[in-house]
């Protein structure tokens, strides 16, 4: 797709929300499947104990904490390169500044702000209200604080049935995925 195509500037928070999550769920669910397969394959044992340490409400607390806290550089190398990332394509959100790509270092700090503004450390109770407060603030001011910040510029791709349809088929598999997660 050209770079003409991402001509909507205007506020789109739930796409937004739907590819910070999916990049969350991608990018934690690899990486923890990585993680996994190289602790076992080097210390079965302590693996074996790191992984039953997640487990129980406070466990999966911590699970969900450092999954947040994992997809930062995730999502930093893939938008620093591109100005998107897997969600963000799915869902049709760019983050350029001058119209180019942040590079890796403006990247970094863009979705370290986001973590702490806007997701809140990844802190359930406290999530709720920063991601309250970064939505209110893109519907009445166009844009959020970490964006403001660095002179980013999100555009979006403008809807289709077709990438209406994909971006629901993301949330129906990213729902079927965590369910069957849960169920290992």
């Amino acid at each position: 797709m050209n770079s003409k195509d991402w001509t909507d500037t205007s506020p789109h928070p739930w796409r937004r929300y739907g590819a910070r999550l999916t990049d969350i769920m991608l990018g934690g669910t690899v990486f923890w499947f990585l993680f996994g397969v190289i602790a076992y394959g080097v210390a079965p044992d302590a693996a074996d104990r790191f992984f039953a340490s997640l487990d129980g409400s406070g466990g999966r607390l911590l699970d969900l904490m450092m999954t947040v806290l994992i997809s930062v550089p995730i999502s930093a190398a893939f938008v620093g390169a591109t100005g998107l990332s897997p969600g963000k394509w799915i869902f049709g959100v760019r983050v350029t500044r001058d119209g180019q790509p942040l590079g890796f270092g403006a990247a970094f700090n863009r979705e370290v702000s986001i973590w702490i503004r806007g997701l809140g450390l990844g802190v359930p109770i406290v999530s709720l209200v920063t991601l309250a407060n970064s939505f209110n603030r893109l519907k009445d001011k166009g844009s959020t604080q970490w964006d403001e910040a660095g002179a980013y510029v999100v555009t979006h791709r403008p809807e289709s049935s077709g990438w209406s349809v994909a971006m629901w088929a993301t949330i129906v598999a990213l729902i079927v995925m965590r369910i069957g997660l849960n169920a290992l």
